[in-house]
């Protein structure tokens, strides 16, 4: 490997003790992995050998996202690539409610059903061109203290649900469940317990005009960071409440989720390299600069999108004196930045490693 580039280490051993959990925490909700989070081969291999699903959102992803939201320009399969891992259809959900029209008819053909929808044009572009679709409806369910709200983009009210899948039913397609997403980053049970109870309403809306819900999919937003375990399990334990409380009345009931963050984010560490450096006098007292083989227009193009700021661990330590760091990019951009100073310490921290 050329030490110029900056690489990821995966951590296995973690995925597995992450489904480990998941199962013993949420035994009735089986994971679809949300393949646009990190679509690492070593990561969707091992998933896909322990039975997940997998929610995808196009037939390519077009920007490859590793270590939860990391970035790099390149073009990569995502319903595509999890066939030809052997995935099959059944195991894949379509989870984006407003598809590219060739995406769609590629996933048709593939065999890839199940979808999404949260709005008339995408029912009629649905009844044209792929009628036998299995159809989920996209609820706006936001935890206000969510990191990234994703209702902002996607989902509907309870109302304009009701009217979709009335809608629906005129037009003779197959509605067989709903579907939201908290916000990733949420801490919430509560937000859980809302969710679920809207969905509830819509499911008995839903079998009172003919229609016999099958699914259910609570999305993501589940934290798997490393000490999110108790954070996890409250969570968990307020959904299994929820579900037996309002959907026991729904046999035969498959409810599903879309963990990526969970599954991606404490399993994933990148290493990349120191190759320069300065000291710098200032008024404060002396400082140093480091500049990266890797910043703000690749691996860490989420820092500003996210407003998260990675924590170095220093591989290679000196017993000498520690001054105040600032990390930068490779790039002649100002903005390829690590955020803030570091001040200085010898703890090591997990999250980003300096060669």
């Amino acid at each position: 490997m050329n030490i110029d580039d900056s690489f990821y280490v995966v951590d296995l051993g973690r995925v597995l003790e992450l489904h480990r959990d998941w199962v013993t925490a949420l035994p009735t909700v089986t994971p679809f992995y949300a393949v646009k989070c990190n679509n690492d081969p070593a990561l969707l291999k091992t998933l896909a050998a322990l039975g997940t699903g997998f929610d995808c959102a196009s037939k390519v992803l077009y920007y490859k996202f590793l270590f939860c939201f990391t970035f790099s320009q390149t073009k990569q399969a995502e319903i595509k690539g999890m066939l030809d891992l052997g995935v099959t259809p059944s195991r894949i959900i379509y989870a984006n409610p407003c598809k590219k029209l060739s995406h769609l008819k590629y996933a048709v053909e593939m065999g890839v059903e199940t979808m999404t929808f949260d709005c008339d044009s995408e029912l009629l572009k649905i009844q044209e061109e792929c009628s036998s679709a299995r159809l989920v409806l996209r609820i706006r369910a936001d935890d206000p203290e969510a990191q990234w709200k994703l209702g902002i983009k996607f989902g509907c009210t309870v109302p304009e649900g009701k009217h979709l899948l009335s809608t629906a039913k005129n037009l003779g397609l197959n509605i067989i469940g709903v579907c939201f997403h908290v916000g990733s980053g949420s801490l919430s049970p509560r937000a859980y317990e809302l969710a679920l109870k809207m969905s509830a309403e819509l499911f008995e809306y839903g079998y009172k005009i003919g229609y016999q819900f099958s699914l259910l999919d609570i999305g993501g937003g589940f934290p798997g960071d490393k000490g999110s375990k108790e954070v996890f399990q409250r969570v968990a334990s307020a959904i299994n409440s929820s579900l037996d409380s309002l959907f026991s009345s729904f046999p035969g009931l498959t409810v599903i989720a879309e963990p990526g963050f969970y599954f991606a984010c404490s399993t994933h560490q990148i290493a990349v390299s120191v190759i320069s450096k300065k000291s710098c006098d200032t008024k404060e007292g002396r400082k140093f600069m480091y500049y990266l083989n890797d910043g703000f227009y690749s691996a860490f193009r989420w820092i500003s999108s996210y407003e998260v700021t990675p924590t170095p661990i220093v591989i290679t330590e000196s017993s000498g004196p520690l001054y105040p760091s600032i990390l930068w990019g490779p790039t002649c951009d100002a903005l390829d930045k690590f955020g803030r100073q570091y001040p200085p310490s010898r703890t090591k921290y997990r999250g980003l490693g300096l060669l």
